[in-house]
């Protein structure tokens, strides 16, 4: 609407480039691929172009992926592309094994039946050009042969495994200078997958789909359907806000990450308004230690609580009764599992002895006579299981513990001093038997 303001829009069109020199992005390469692609927009100095954050992704080789996905395997083939049939062949070359070597001897082959000026890439190489724009390429990782650590960030010039002393080289053979080492590992980076996925508008209507659809109450078709998915946002909002940032799923074994969430609330929560001593968990925490310590009973518990809650300013946060209190703690992963045993210490009902109702050594009875009109059976003795495996997951879920969980991988041993078992041969021994025994399962 301004006189000076189309000058400025349109100065991209009227301006003088230097060669070499870059003032605006029309000087660069991927402006000209896309006037090329789309002379009909770039003719008119008027029409805008939006510059969109690629973060690292190629956009002028991505055109050129496009050119090739257009353009025919030979003057008048309607069969295949020049992408298509480098992507075809190479997917015949990863199902069946085949090696590059293989590969070449297959694409002569096959170029000396195709008609003159064919476009079908010569070999494995120039065809991985062809491919790489795509965003499927990886990082070669060199790695200790038995799998102790990665040759990576600040480790990646080291020559032997901190843990294990192997060579990261295999012994040179000949006058060849490369330096071979024993095992690689290939890092496919997540980053480019995703943008890819959204270089489509098909994709990215599926990758946004979670936001746009209609949620049915009591029915969940995706998780953002779920409990699990509001705690995030509303510990996130900056995230959630925008549809295209993509959420990871970690798989937590049953472990119940929304409960977890919650208690990490509980414990910012002050016990009572103005209050800096205690949160709400940890008020809780203490008081549950001290019934463990002290052999407390539930109702012993529940009168402490009915007196500290009396002497509390009003509305304050503490739980009513030990049940309460349960729930509270329950997300910490440290329940148990009650398992009915015999009173003599002969067996336990458990697995395939669940159903019993007598000691199959001592022939002493599970349960108790009733008194009574009671109908539940109430066992003469009971276990209580504690699992190990959320506890031990629980260590990894602050960015604390999971460091003095992995120290013992990290930390640079010296000869006939130990610091920690993993230095001792007990150690070296215990970790072969834990891997016999779990290959064996």
């Amino acid at each position: 609407m301004s006189p000076r303001t189309p000058e400025h829009m349109t100065w991209h069109q009227s301006h003088h480039a230097v060669d070499g020199v870059m003032v605006h992005p029309s000087d660069g390469e991927a402006w000209k691929h896309f006037n090329s692609m789309h002379p009909h927009l770039s003719a008119e100095s008027m029409n805008v172009r939006l510059g969109l954050c690629t973060d690292g992704f190629n956009l002028a080789r991505f055109f050129d992926l496009l050119r090739d996905s257009d353009e025919p395997l030979w003057d008048g083939c309607t069969n295949h592309s020049k992408l298509s049939a480098v992507a075809q062949v190479f997917t015949i070359k990863s199902d069946h094994g085949l090696s590059e070597a293989g590969y070449d001897k297959i694409i002569e082959w096959a170029r000396s039946i195709l008609p003159e000026r064919n476009r079908l890439k010569e070999n494995f190489y120039a065809a991985k050009s062809v491919m790489k724009p795509l965003g499927l390429g990886y990082q070669k990782i060199d790695i200790c042969p038995n799998f102790c650590m990665l040759y990576y960030l600040e480790n990646a010039e080291m020559t032997e495994c901190m843990t294990c002393r192997h060579s990261r080289y295999k012994p040179k053979t000949g006058r060849g200078k490369t330096l071979v080492a024993y095992k690689k590992l290939r890092y496919f980076p997540i980053t480019p997958r995703l943008q890819r996925l959204f270089m489509s508008p098909r994709t990215t209507e599926n990758m946004t789909w979670h936001q746009s659809h209609h949620a049915v109450d009591g029915v969940m078709v995706h998780p953002s359907d779920g409990e699990a998915w509001k705690p995030f946002n509303s510990m996130h909002p900056h995230l959630s806000a925008e549809s295209m940032n993509v959420r990871l799923g970690l798989c937590t074994d049953g472990f119940n990450l929304a409960r977890f969430f919650d208690l990490l609330r509980d414990s910012d929560e002050p016990l009572w308004d103005g209050c800096t001593n205690h949160s709400k968990l940890s008020a809780v925490a203490q008081v549950f230690t001290i019934k463990s310590d002290h052999g407390l009973s539930e109702a012993g518990y529940d009168k402490i609580i009915e007196w500290a809650r009396s002497i509390l300013p009003e509305r304050n946060r503490l739980k009513e009764n030990f049940y309460a209190a349960k729930s509270v703690m329950k997300p910490l992963g440290l329940g148990y599992q009650k398992i009915d045993i015999c009173p003599n210490f002969c067996m336990l009902y458990y697995l395939e002895n669940a159903e019993m109702t007598e000691c199959m050594t001592c022939g002493h009875s599970r349960y108790k006579p009733r008194t009574g009109r009671g109908k539940t059976l109430v066992a003469y003795k009971k276990l209580r299981y504690f699992p190990i495996t959320p506890r031990l997951q629980r260590l990894f879920m602050s960015p604390r513990t999971p460091e003095h969980m992995t120290w013992h991988q990290s930390h640079h041993a010296v000869d006939g001093v130990m610091v920690h078992p993993s230095d001792g041969e007990a150690g070296n021994t215990l970790t072969v038997c834990i891997l016999t025994c779990h290959l064996n399962q």
